[in-house]
């Protein structure tokens, strides 16, 4: 998780997380990836994504982080103000 790669709160938490897909279109080609299993982990009072990440050029799969403190954290406090 120490390589995760960061995502940050842009306004909409939807579209925040939306960076994922767009890091990995840009990474490994639109539509060169697929996953399965997506979870989340709280670790050292982070937020991660972890996906079961795989490459079809290769056929590698792999698990791929994301930290998404900054969007979760907005998302948690949506839920509180209400």
């Amino acid at each position: 998780m120490e390589n995760a790669v960061v995502i940050k709160y842009i306004g909409d938490y939807e579209k925040s997380i939306e960076q994922e897909y767009a890091f990995l279109d840009n990474k490994y080609g639109k539509g060169g990836w697929d996953y399965g299993i997506v979870s989340l982990i709280n670790k050292d009072e982070k937020v991660y994504d972890k996906m079961d990440l795989h490459i079809k050029a290769t056929g590698k799969t792999m698990d791929f982080y994301f930290d998404i403190t900054e969007p979760y954290a907005e998302l948690s406090n949506m839920f509180k103000e209400k």
